[in-house]
Formats: structure tokens, sequence, C-alpha cells
């Protein structure tokens, strides 16, 4: 909903554009030393927009490309001024759709301005220039929308200095000669600086002489005609520190000069932030990497790993890289890179995420009431964005810590296309490999180790299309030899002495945007793939799996008017498998389950598959309706499993209703579906019978902006589970033969709980939120059954993130987390196995024990240094910096009379460093 209040807004936050022929402005008066000219606002229209009061935060439309006019030869030879006034429509994407000219005065030198442009073209000029800008979107509450502006393009000749008495041209001038010329560039980054502004001036009183010029977008500037002399040159530009020298010019030499201008604070917080996106959601927490590269925690810089700080997500185990949302299981959080599922998102252990931060664009987390866009999960959505590669020149990174070293370098390829690529190694298998003692009972083969590697490129031809593509690689190995493994596993289990998992994929995703008009836009997404998961343990068990994957996704969005959008498209995955399973005891237990209490029997399952085929489609429909304050988005998505053979509907909706104030309330309902996985569905290890699983997804909240820096967001959830899968001892007719079932969908579940969300966005010095997440997860495993605390229930979730810049580029962050412990399962008795000889415990009512509660403290420190071609800091983190003893699990003696537990983290210092050009 556009406003007409909204003009007179962006008119008065709107700057002037001014064109830069590599001339300067006429001189300054300057006493001591020459000041700006001050202009007139151009005007911003939003047209036909009912009166309303006053409500969200309007944001106008920030330049991001400007390539600059080509003055006129003509008149730069005729001494002739130019000022045009170029009408501009900006599109919701920041692109000009419209540019016209509207007045233009020519002024002849030492002449008055007047109307018209005849035959010099500053008007065709400036139109062409207007052409190709790129904006960033205007906002209002958040939510882009089309704006019409007037931009000013001033074509500036050097004008004759002040002078007490007028001096007489004795011969005629020539044309313009450049005398003094210079780039601007970043001191440790080498980028070119823009947008800044030079001042060359001497003298004081009436006898003062000033010429200003602006630095193009490629960061250079010239200045025509400088009497010869010694000049004082000041550079200035908001957030930079100025920079103030002395030049000699003559009329005979050109003086040119390369200026490396300091940034005020070098802090990944001053990084330009995108405007956010129309919300659409219940809840989206978008969050960029310059917000959250620099969270405390168990791994510096990896923005992923912040996720487990947001309402919603439940505490993981240590080091498991689990991601547990709104009282699902791990393995209902869906996730993507760019909109393309990936099997997994972190490491070995959960020490680091498959993607650089160099990489990452920013993260997408929908904990609930999602798009119909995404599907096949019922618990939460976690979507990594890519980079937008923009690379000005080569730049590069180099990180060192006590964990990994990772690489990262990027370069631009014309003006219109980039490349990165990066990769990273970890060493902790040297640093275990030597500190593990000889008498520790095991040797490590191959320790915990991984490495990735990415190699992004985009090309964007013209401003309607663009192309991006992401090739990304990962491996994880752990091998372990135990001498004696009956310790491990008992005498009558283990057949050798191995341990050993590797997990790899790799992706190839081709990602290509087209949007033709503010109206149409299409985005298409294609990926291949490999997935590998390798697991033995003991000569008992075996899971060898391999998939050959590719993706294919299409949305396209036609906006009908300002009140009506409509998304359609189609998401489809399409795998070749082969598998080997060996599994002794009838097959891995359930949740909720205890070791002794699976489904089946004792005996050991074996299956073998080879060039099975599975493929799942959707498509889906959503549309975005404005009715007054109100927007409406309903959606539907239809389901094909083809592991499962069956088909699914899923209806949802959101809704979002602006209050006054700044104030909106918001509310969505959906139904999500999910297939079991693939050992409940196989014929031998599971029930091939299976029906899906389906989730009915509730949701109501607020959120406020209380300030420009402050806002609030506090949301109450319900959700409600059927079909979920639990062992079962039943008997069901197979092909003719009585056969265990091994599984059915007689479970049910509900979560139910309230989020709150209170974030202080960058400002000044400080960045930081609070997260608290109060609920309730539980489970039934049957008809009958009472309710029972899910494994994963934490009945409060609070983290405190804050961020703090000290000064001189020092930064300091901290983290602080209190958890509910998760639900056990007591062991109340223990029988004597004389066969086995040893004792199997009895176990009490699931999950009516807990575990103690979680808690943490983490500091961060990071200290930055400038050079002029590269900046070198680094970096302390202390994971659990007061050393409190968390309790991860309990564990009994041999024969359960006695109870112990396991830790977690003890205090973790983790130092590193890193080099970036």
């Amino acid at each position: 909903m556009r406003h007409w209040y909204l003009g007179v807004f962006l008119a008065l936050a709107a700057r002037e554009v001014h064109a830069q022929p590599a001339d300067p402005a006429p001189p300054l008066p300057v006493d001591p030393a020459p000041a700006a000219p001050v202009d007139e606002p151009d005007e911003i229209k939003a047209a036909d927009e009912p009166a309303q009061p006053a409500g969200p935060v309007v944001n106008p439309p920030a330049l991001l490309e400007a390539p600059p006019p080509e003055f006129p030869a003509n008149a730069l030879a005729d001494r002739i001024h130019g000022i045009v006034v170029v009408e501009l429509t900006i599109s919701a994407e920041g692109l000009v759709t419209a540019a016209a000219a509207g007045s233009v005065t020519i002024i002849p030198e030492g002449d008055l301005p007047r109307a018209g442009d005849g035959r010099y073209g500053f008007g065709e000029a400036a139109v062409t220039a207007a052409r190709q800008m790129v904006f960033s979107p205007a906002t209002y509450g958040g939510q882009p929308f089309e704006v019409q502006i007037n931009y000013t393009y001033r074509f500036a000749l050097p004008a004759k200095p002040i002078s007490a008495e007028p001096k007489l041209e004795e011969t005629p001038k020539g044309p313009a000669q450049v005398n003094f010329e210079g780039a601007l560039l970043e001191r440790g980054s080498r980028s070119v600086v823009p947008g800044a502004t030079i001042t060359v001036y001497r003298g004081k009183g009436k006898t003062a002489e000033g010429f200003e010029a602006t630095s193009t977008a490629d960061g250079t500037f010239q200045f025509y005609d400088l009497p010869a002399g010694r000049w004082q040159v000041k550079i200035e530009r908001e957030g930079y520190i100025p920079v103030e020298t002395s030049e000699s010019f003559s009329t005979t030499e050109v003086v040119s000069g390369k200026y490396w201008v300091e940034k005020g604070s070098y802090s990944e917080y001053d990084l330009t932030i995108e405007a956010e996106r129309p919300r659409k959601e219940v809840n989206r927490r978008s969050l960029s990497v310059a917000q959250i590269s620099k969270v405390p925690g168990p791994v510096s810089d990896d923005p992923v790993l912040v996720i487990e700080n947001l309402p919603g997500v439940a505490r993981s185990s240590v080091a498991s890289g689990e991601i547990i949302v709104r009282g699902s299981g791990p393995a209902d959080t869906g996730v993507f890179v760019n909109g393309v599922s990936v099997p997994l998102i972190y490491h070995f252990g959960g020490l680091k995420s498959i993607l650089p931060s160099k990489a990452i664009g920013g993260i997408d987390f929908y904990p609930g009431n999602y798009s119909v866009q995404y599907g096949r999960a019922t618990g939460g959505i976690l979507d990594l964005k890519l980079k937008k590669l923009e690379p000005d020149i080569f730049h590069g990174s180099v990180d060192i810590s006590v964990l990994d070293t990772s690489v990262y370098l990027e370069a631009p390829i014309g003006d219109k296309a980039a490349i990165a690529i990066a990769g990273r190694r970890s060493y902790i298998d040297f640093v275990l490999a030597n500190a593990i003692p000889e008498d520790a009972g095991l040797s490590l083969t191959s320790a915990p180790r991984y490495y990735d590697y990415q190699i992004l490129g985009s090309y964007r031809p013209k401003a309607a299309h663009e192309f991006r593509w992401l090739g990304l690689g990962s491996d994880d190995a752990l091998e372990l030899l135990f001498d004696d493994p009956a310790e491990v596993a008992g005498p009558n289990v283990a057949t050798s002495n191995d341990f050993s998992a590797r997990t790899s994929f790799q992706r190839l995703i081709n990602d290509y945007r087209y949007t033709p008009s503010e109206k149409l836009s299409n985005h298409a997404r294609m990926s291949f793939g490999r997935n590998s998961l390798n697991f033995s343990a003991l000569g008992q068990f075996r899971f060898e799996l391999t998939a050959l994957t590719a993706t294919l996704r299409d949305t396209f969005t036609y906006k009908f008017s300002d009140n009506f959008t409509l998304d359609t498209g189609f998401d489809s995955e399409l795998n070749r498998v082969d598998l080997n399973i060996r599994f002794p005891g009838g097959g891995p237990s359930q949740e909720g389950e205890n070791h002794s209490d699976g489904p089946g029997d004792n005996a050991i399952l074996e299956q073998t598959l080879e060039g099975k085929f599975f493929f799942d489609a959707a498509p889906f429909i959503e549309a975005s309706i404005n009715i007054g304050k109100l927007l409406l988005v309903p959606g539907l998505r239809m389901d094909y499993f083809g592991n499962a053979n069956a088909w699914s509907v899923d209806p949802r909706i959101t809704a979002r209703y602006s209050l006054p104030h700044q104030v909106g309330v918001k509310a969505g309902a959906a139904v999500v579906h999910q297939s079991p996985s693939f050992p409940e569905l196989d014929i031998v290890f599971g029930n091939p019978d299976l029906e899906l699983l389906r989730a009915y997804q509730y949701s109501v909240g607020a959120d406020w902006n209380i300030t420009e820096n402050i806002r609030f967001d506090g949301t109450l959830f319900y959700k409600h589970l059927d079909n979920l899968v639990r062992g079962t001892d039943e008997l069901v007719e197979r092909d003719g033969e009585t056969v265990a079932a091994r599984y059915d969908n007689a479970g049910t579940g509900r979560v139910y709980g309230a989020e709150v969300f209170l974030e202080h966005q960058f400002n000044g010095k400080f960045n930081g939120w609070l997260s608290y997440t109060l609920s309730r997860a539980e489970r039934k495993d049957g008809p009958g059954e009472d309710y029972r605390r899910f494994d994963y229930d934490q009945t409060h979730i609070l983290a405190l993130v804050g961020s703090y810049q000290l000064g001189n580029n020092w930064e300091l962050g901290a983290r602080y987390r209190y958890v509910t412990g998760n639900p056990s399962t007591p062991v109340i008795a223990a029988v004597f196995n004389s066969e086995t000889d040893e004792y199997s415990p009895v176990f009490g009512e699931t999950n009516t024990g807990r575990l103690a509660s979680f808690q943490q403290f983490d500091l961060r420190i990071d200290k930055t240094w400038i050079f002029d071609t590269w900046k070198f800091s680094s970096y302390l983190s202390l994971v659990n910096a007061t050393n409190h003893r968390n309790v991860e699990s309990n564990t009994y003696n041999f024969d359960y009379s006695e109870q112990g537990s396991i830790s977690g983290l003890p205090v973790l210092p983790i130092f590193g460093v890193k080099g970036e050009w």
C-alpha cells in the first residue's frame, strides 16, 4: 500500500545526483575552508495515494550503480554548462523502468541560464545514463514499492575564481584541459571509493577560491584548468576519515594521484543490508552475514551456527550438528542452499558449516508457516542465500585457526561477470593423532577431518538477466581402531575392531533470474549432484548409500496490480539410489524407545538395492493480496512422494494487518507433509505400507518497530502431528506371508508455546538480540496411551547475544544461553543375563526424568590492523568461559547400581588470524 505522503518524505530524504563529466563545480568562497553547496531536494512521487496517518518507516531508494553521463563534446568545446532534470520510475526491484528528460537548462560561460537544449544534447546524455542506474528499492514498513523520482544532472564547466577586479581575456579560451586527476582507494581492501567529495582550495577571505568534484563509480575524479600554484586538497566521505594534503599544479602538466582513504570502522556490521522483502510469513528470521558473523560460540566466523540462537530452535547435544525446530525431530527440518535441497549443512560434530562466511549473502530461517514454495518437511526451513558477487578488483582472504584453514578468492571478469573460489581443510586429525596416548585403547586411522570447496560465478549481461552458478563439495571422514572391541560392544557382538564413518556430497547449482519488467519475473534453479554416506562398526553395522540427484525448481511471478501478485511454479527432484545395509536387532529404534525395546527380533537384517529411482514433484501456487492494511497470502501445494508412492495436498495461508505506530499483527495456518525415512519404508527394515507424516501448524503474533533500531517480535504457536511412525510388534499379511510389521503410523504429537525476539540492529557501536522460547513438545505412542515428553522437549530456551565496537578496530562479543535439560528415561533396576554374563537395564516410564539445565557463557574479541593494500585481524573466542559443567547424558556402572554422567565442552579457547586484501 503506497501513500501520498511517501513522496513528501522521500523528497526530503533524497539527495541530488551530480553528473561527473570530469569537471569541477563552480568555485566556492572558502574561509578558511570550502563548504559544499546545498542543492534543492528533488521531488519523489508515489502517485494516487489516499491520506493515511503516520505509520511504518519509509526508506527512499538508494543508488547502487550510476554510470556517469557522457559530456557532449560540442558543449565542452563551446564552454556550455547544462542542467537536466530527469524523471525516473524505479520499480520495486530497484530497476529504472522509465526515464524522460524534464526541464533542460543551458548556461553559456559568462552568460545567464536559459531554457532549451538546442544542438548540445544534454537531455539525451542524461536519459541514456539514467536508464543504466540500479537502486535498492524504496520501502514502506519494509515492503518495496514503485516510486517516481526526479534526479538532477549538472554538466559543469570550471568557473573563474572570485576576484575583486575581473580580468579580461586576451585570447579566446580553448577546450578545457585536465591538469589534476586521481583515484580513491579504500585502505585495507583496495576497493574504489565512489561518491567522495574532493575539494581543492587556497587563500582566505575575499581572495579565497575553491573547486569541488565528486569521485565517480570507479573511484576516479578530474579537475580542469586549475590555475598554477600550490593548492590544498581535502577528501571527505561519510564513514571515512578525512584526508588532507597539498599539491602543486601547472598549466602544462597533469598531476595524477592515488589516495588511500581509511574507513572510520572496519566492522562487518558496516556492510550495506538490502531492503527487507515483504513480510509474507508469520515468522521469517532473515539475518545478513554482517549481523551474525561475529557471534561468539564454538567456532568463530561461521554465520550458520547462529541458528541455534534464534527463537523456536532447541539446543542440540554437543557436537551433533542437529537442527531441532519447534518440537520436531532433527530430520524434519529442510536444509537448502539458494533454494536447492542439500543433505546436510554442518560438518562432522557441528564444528563448521559447509559454506564459508564469505560465500553467504544471508540466511532465511522459517520455524513454521512457511511459503508453499517449500515442502517435504514438518519442522522448519533453513535456506542459505549465496552472496551476490560484485568485486571491483581481485580480493581474497586467508583464515587460519586452531581448527582449520580456509581460503577465499574473488575477481571481476569484465564489468558484467565475476568469479569466486573457496576452500577449507581441517587439521583436527593431525592434532588428535599426536594427542591420544598409547594406552588409550584405540588408534586413529583417520581422525575427524573435513574439507569443502566452492566455485561461484555470476553474469549479468543486461539488467533483466542474471545468471549465478555454484559448484559445491563437502567431505568428512572418521576411522577408529579399538584394541579390545568387546569392551565397547560386548563379547557377543563385535567381530572386528574397526569403526568408520564418511559423508560426502557434491552439487552444481545453476540459477537464472529473468526480470523484463516490474510486473513479470521468473526464477529458475537446476542442480545436479551426488550424495555418499558410508558407515560401519565392529563388523556388525553397515550402511552404504550412494545417490545421484537432480532437481528443478521454477517460480513465475506476475504482478497484476499493486494489490495483487501471483506466484506459481513447481519443485521436483529425481534420485537414483544404490544401497547396502546390515543391522542387527531388527533395525534402529525410534524416538522415545530405549535400546532394549525397539521393533522386531534379534535377527541380523540385510538389504541391497541397485539403481533404484525415486521421483518427487510438487506444483504450487501462491497469491499476495493487499486489502487496505491487510495482506493475505493464500497458497496451495501438491506433493508426489516417489519413495512412498503417495500424494498430499497442502493448503496454507498467512495474514498480516498493519496498525498505527509501526505495529503489525499476523497469523497463519498450514498443512505440511513429509515422507517416512528410507529404512522405515524398506520392505526388509520397515513397512512399505506406511503413510505420509502430517503436521498442522498454527501461529499468531505481533511485531513492533519500537524505534528505528529496536524491533520486537512475539509469536504463539501450536502444532499437531499425526501419522507418526512408531515401532510395533504387530504381524501383517504381505504377499501371502505373515511378517512383522515393525512400524505403523499410530503415533501422534503436539507442540505448543511462545517465542520472543527482541533485536537491537546495529547503530553506533552495539548490535544484539534476546531470544526466548517457552514450549512443550509431547508424543503419544498409540491410541489410549497418555502423552509423554518428546526426546528433545526443552521448556525454556534463552539466548542473549551482543557485540560492541570498542574503537580503534577492537570489537567485543558475548553470548549467554540457558536451556532446560533434555528428558531422560530412568533405570529402575537391572537383571543379570547368564548367557552374556552382563546386566541388562530395566527402564522406568519413558522420559519422566530430565537432565540438569544447560548454561554457557561465551566471549570473543577481535582486533584488526589496517594497511594500504591489505588488513590483518586476529580473534580469540572463549567457549564456556566460566567452565560450567553441562550434562549431556547419563551413564551407569556395570550393574546399574551407580549413576554418572557425560559432560559437554569445558572452557575451550579458539584462536585464529586472518589476512584480507
